[in-house]
C-alpha cells in the first residue's frame, strides 16, 4: 500500500488530537512506519496571523488559502512518512479539496473519520481544558461559532457519504 492520509473531522473537544496522538503512539509502538501530524489550526493561525478561537473562526474566506496551504504541507510530510494524521478540517470546501488534489497523487490513500461526541461531554472537556485560546469564549459561543464556519455541512456530508480514496 501506498502512503496513508487520515482525516479527522469532528466538533470541537470531541477527542481529534487525543484521537490523532494516540494513534501515532500505537504505530510508534507497533510497526516501523513512520507517521507524523498536522494540526489544522496551526496551519490556519500561520495564515491569518490569528492567536485566539474567536478569530480563528472569522476565517471562513481563507479556505481556498488552507486548503493549498494543507496540500502542500501534506506532500512535503508524506516524503518521510507513509502515515499522516490531519487533525481539524472545520469546512467542506477544505475537506473537498483536499481529498482532490490527494486523488490526483495516486500512492496516497485518504480515510476521513468523524468523531462525535454528546454535546454534554464536549462542554464538560472544554471547561475542563481551560485552553487560552478559549478564554475569551463561552463553550456555547465557540461552539456555535464552528457551526456557523462550516462544521454542520460537514457533518451532514461525511455522516451521510461513505468514501475512501
Amino acid at each position: 500500500m501506498g502512503k496513508q492520509v487520515i482525516l479527522v473531522c469532528g466538533p470541537m473537544c470531541a477527542g481529534k488530537t487525543s484521537y490523532c496522538k494516540s494513534r501515532i503512539a500505537f504505530w510508534g509502538r507497533t510497526s516501523r512506519e513512520k507517521v507524523d501530524y498536522i494540526k489544522v489550526s496551526d496551519t490556519v493561525r500561520e495564515l491569518s496571523n490569528a492567536s485566539n478561537r474567536s478569530e480563528l473562526q472569522d476565517t471562513k474566506k481563507y479556505d481556498k488559502a488552507i486548503a493549498r496551504k494543507l496540500v502542500s504541507e501534506m506532500l512535503k510530510k508524506l516524503i518521510n512518512c507513509s502515515i499522516l494524521y490531519v487533525d481539524g478540517i472545520r469546512q467542506l470546501s477544505i475537506l473537498q479539496k483536499i481529498v482532490y488534489e490527494m486523488s490526483v497523487v495516486e500512492m496516497h490513500f485518504v480515510q476521513v473519520k468523524w468523531l462525535s461526541v454528546d454535546k454534554g461531554e464536549r462542554r464538560n472537556r472544554f471547561e475542563k481544558r481551560k485552553s487560552p485560546k478559549d478564554l475569551n469564549l463561552s463553550f456555547d459561543e465557540a461552539d456555535q461559532r464552528d457551526y456557523e464556519l462550516g462544521l454542520d455541512e460537514l457533518e451532514r456530508y461525511l455522516t451521510n457519504t461513505s468514501f475512501t480514496i
